[in-house]
């Protein structure tokens, strides 16, 4: 499976995309980008021009009203959820980017991942946290 990486749009931002999905699926599919060092979160629409993959429409998705997003992951349904760096933990956002609720976690949320059966692991530079979401709610890329 071949990939392209897309240049980087800010300091220590990338962006990897299946170029064969690109060609088997010309629809096009959202892309979330959080740049550095300020609190906006930006959609893209992934577009195939000859077989290659380009992020066009560029919007502003969601701000995050503390400090900066990171490890942005989407669920099944197709809510956006970013831990904040130094802020009050996961931020969740509606595919429309609407805030729909927050995971409150001391000293924020430098990463996560989503677990079996509704689960959420929350990481901050000290702890590792535990939460439990509804039994329904799986991460979109393992589907658990």
């Amino acid at each position: 499976m071949s990939r392209i990486l897309l240049p980087s749009m800010a300091v220590g931002t990338s962006i990897v995309l299946d170029q064969q999905q690109c060609a088997q699926d010309p629809t096009p599919v959202f892309f979330f980008i959080s740049y550095i060092l300020i609190s906006n979160s930006y959609a893209f629409d992934v577009s195939c021009i000859h077989n290659e993959a380009f992020l066009v429409n560029k919007r502003l998705f969601a701000v995050a009203d503390t400090t900066i997003p990171d490890g942005i992951k989407c669920d099944l349904k197709g809510n956006v959820y970013s831990g904040i760096c130094g802020g009050d933990g996961v931020a969740v956002w509606s595919p429309g980017g609407v805030l729909i609720g927050k995971i409150v976690v001391p000293g924020g949320a430098a990463n996560f991942c989503f677990g079996r059966d509704g689960e959420m692991f929350i990481l901050n530079e000290n702890k590792v946290w535990r939460a439990k979401l509804g039994s329904g709610t799986k991460g979109a890329l393992l589907g658990i």
